[in-house]
């Protein structure tokens, strides 16, 4: 209840700044997007945090200073001369990764962290469960493997869409692995008879289920607003086979939000949906 009474003001205040935010139960994130070569943060930025801190501060909440993080999201290294804001007379310092909901995000945005880190500690709950394999009947290791393992492949697996095979091969050995484990075979035998007889879907059509089900609830109002607001329909102008909408403006667009333009890329969506028939 308290978490509700604080977000509203808090978030009407960052707007306020042509900032972006995120807010969750102990966390808040603002983004901010900048054109050019900038040298110092900008006005809008400083003025921000300034209020926010004073409006904590106001509210009887503590800032955690250990949990302060700048993660600088572009092409090239953050500039050398750029000069990071203060928050409480502390400068912040530039994070290398941070996380965000569970997902490990690097300033590329590559996602390998995330993915090394989602095999590794899938296979160490694998190897736990082979040692209670021999104890546990076929149902009880099912329910093992679903709630330590494919629960890690599935969490947030829509951002693997349009990852090199080099990265999902790390989680298809893994839920090679799992399945191995679950069915009894060896890795002698041909993996696709045994997903088939699990009902498992490979990883990589996993990704792309969740992301076809991310669409088709945006198309449907089911899902956030602000997603439909990065799709562009098309609607031809003769019928067709499809029965839903096709999506339009393949690859990225430009768009213009409170902080400026920013560039959405709808190409893995696009080309998952499109493959309906």
């Amino acid at each position: 209840m308290f978490f509700n009474i604080y977000m509203p003001p808090r978030e009407s205040l960052v707007w306020s700044f042509g900032l972006w935010c995120h807010q969750y139960a102990d966390d808040t994130q603002l983004l901010f997007t900048m054109e050019g070569n900038p040298i110092s943060s900008p006005d809008a930025l400083l003025h921000c945090l300034d209020a926010v801190a004073s409006w904590l501060s106001a509210s009887q909440l503590k800032l955690n200073p250990t949990k302060k993080e700048v993660l600088w999201l572009g092409q090239g290294e953050c500039p050398v001369a750029f000069g990071l804001p203060k928050l409480h007379g502390e400068t912040l310092k530039l994070a290398s990764s941070t996380k965000s909901l569970g997902v490990i995000l690097d300033p590329s945005l590559s996602l390998v962290a995330q993915v090394i880190q989602t095999a590794q500690a899938a296979f160490y709950h694998l190897q736990q469960a082979r040692q209670l394999a021999l104890y546990l009947s076929c149902p009880d290791l099912a329910t093992v493997i679903h709630a330590t393992v494919t629960s890690r492949l599935d969490y947030c697996s829509s951002l693997y869409a349009g990852l090199p095979l080099a990265m999902i091969r790390k989680l298809k050995l893994l839920q090679n692995a799992a399945a191995r484990l679950l069915s009894g075979t060896t890795s002698r035998d041909w993996i696709m008879p045994v997903l088939y007889q699990l009902h498992w879907l490979p990883v990589e059509y996993r990704v792309m289920f969740k992301v076809l089900v991310l669409i088709f609830k945006v198309i449907c109002s089911l899902g956030p607003a602000y997603l439909r607001d990065h799709l562009s329909m098309y609607h031809p102008s003769r019928p067709l086979l499809q029965p839903w909408p096709l999506l339009g403006g393949m690859g990225s667009r430009v768009r213009s939000g409170p902080c400026g333009t920013y560039r959405v890329s709808a190409g893995p969506a696009k080309q998952a949906f499109g493959q309906l028939r």
